[in-house]
């Protein structure tokens, strides 16, 4: 959707109302569900006002299964993660659900499911980007042999992480190896600040709470070793 404006740091390439496309500086405000562009256009749009962003365009674009999962987790489309998560979430007043045990478990044998759960308060991080910056704590087990157990076993040995402020129970499966990971998770509603993340801390990808996906950031990263179980 976007691409880097390599000579223009703080660019993005954007589509304006009649279907042309111009470089922006990504300054933006949060109205009605749309985000304006402000600030001073490239040489190649004349009208600023006229650059949007749709949140239903965003999810029409992460839904297209015409588009391969290698250009949608792209760090082109970091900047359209994270102005869809600012968007959802000026739609809600509270983020975070109750979550049920069972179902929480029963859900992970899906591929590429995950979640993210407050373990102080027992909810559910429904908005965001998370990802681990703890990759020594990450543990993973093949789907084939997890249990509930093995929830209740890693809490119990980091329950003292867990409650540290912003530290969150991460739990995710991987597509294409059906190893299912534990860890510590921190929350950003920034996509690149995420992709950083796992960058600087072995990670495979991040997930996104809006689109419910993962997105792969270094299919070689290891989370610490645990995708060697």
């Amino acid at each position: 959707m976007s691409r880097k404006f390599k000579d223009q740091p703080g660019y993005e390439l954007m589509t304006n109302r009649s279907g042309g496309r111009s470089w922006m500086r990504t300054s933006f405000d949060n109205v009605g569900g749309v985000i304006s562009a402000q600030g001073d256009p490239l040489d190649d749009f004349v009208d600023p006002n006229a650059c949007f962003v749709d949140k239903g365009e965003i999810l029409d674009y992460f839904a297209d299964e015409t588009i391969s999962k290698e250009e949608k987790d792209s760090p082109s489309n970091d900047f359209f993660r994270t102005s869809l998560c600012k968007m959802m979430a000026s739609d809600e007043q509270d983020g975070d659900n109750d979550i049920d045990a069972e179902a929480f478990t029963s859900s992970l044998m899906e591929p590429d499911s995950g979640a993210t759960v407050d373990f102080v308060n027992k909810k559910a991080i429904t908005r965001g980007f998370a990802y681990s910056p703890y990759p020594d704590l990450s543990r993973g087990i093949h789907k084939d042999n997890f249990k509930r157990e093995d929830i209740d076993n890693y809490v119990a040995d980091n329950k003292e992480v867990l409650q540290q402020e912003g530290n969150y129970l991460g739990v995710w499966h991987d597509p294409d190896t059906g190893i299912i990971y534990l860890d510590i998770s921190t929350v950003t509603n920034d996509a690149s600040e995420a992709r950083v993340g796992c960058e600087e801390h072995d990670q495979i990808a991040f997930f996104d709470m809006q689109t419910f996906e993962s997105v792969l950031v270094n299919r070689e990263a290891t989370s610490g070793g645990a995708s060697n179980s």
